[in-house]
């Protein structure tokens, strides 16, 4: 949380220094999450996770640095998680099929944009650059099993136990399109690191990772 006081406080800095002399701007979107992870499991292999629905507001500003080019930081909240099937592995022993975990962040990304003006009303724009998360809670559902749900990072399921790695980083790049303030937003996030730092199954410790890879279609404004 420390790191992402310390990103925010940055950012502060950086649009004051910025809007001394140049305009800024905001915007504000609601989207559509999809996101799946991928996982390596100690002498079990490597297995992609499917994807789940989640979702994504942000809030973001704009801070001009030439004619086209801006540097956006901005704050997220957005889950991502990932299904997986057990069946027919190792870890079946545990009592369940199928595995979903979720986990609902605060996010901090700060990309760097360049933006076109087609015609009067009509722009596109695209932009990349890191983000910065931090975990806030986490819910992990098995099948075939007493079926509750269970936060990952204080609780355990049925011989399974896993406590995930609260802060997040990785990049992230997006596209807009944009008529007359309202804008089409299509974006994707690749994590960096592992969001898994303990699991136990039927006693063993495993070394396991997980990154999150997710994808958002969305709409927002820009004022």
């Amino acid at each position: 949380m420390k790191k992402l006081i310390m990103m925010a406080a940055l950012a502060v800095a950086v649009i004051g220094g910025a809007s001394a002399q140049k305009r800024i701007s905001f915007r504000a979107d609601a989207a559509v999450g999809f996101s799946a992870g991928d996982y390596k499991v100690e002498n079990i292999g490597d297995f992609a996770g499917k994807t789940i629905v989640g979702y994504r507001f942000s809030g973001n500003v704009e801070v001009p640095l030439s004619a086209g080019l801006y540097v956006s930081p901005g704050l997220a909240f957005q889950s991502k998680g990932t299904k997986t099937d057990l069946a027919g592995i190792a870890l079946a022993g545990i009592g369940l099929k199928s595995l979903k975990m979720q986990t609902h962040y605060v996010e901090i990304p700060v990309h760097l944009g360049y933006r076109v003006n087609l015609l009067n009303l009509l722009s596109v724009a695209v932009q990349a650059g890191p983000y910065f998360s931090y975990a806030i809670s986490s819910e992990a559902t098995g099948t075939n099993a007493n079926g509750s749900t269970v936060d990952i990072y204080q609780q355990g399921l049925s011989q399974l136990t896993a406590k995930g790695n609260k802060f997040d980083m990785g990049l992230g790049a997006a596209a807009m399109v944009e008529y007359s303030k309202i804008y089409l937003l299509v974006g994707a996030d690749f994590g960096l690191v592992n969001s898994l730092k303990e699991v136990t199954a039927l006693g063993q410790d495993l070394d396991a990772t997980l990154k999150n890879t997710s994808f958002h279609v969305g709409l927002g404004v820009r004022f």
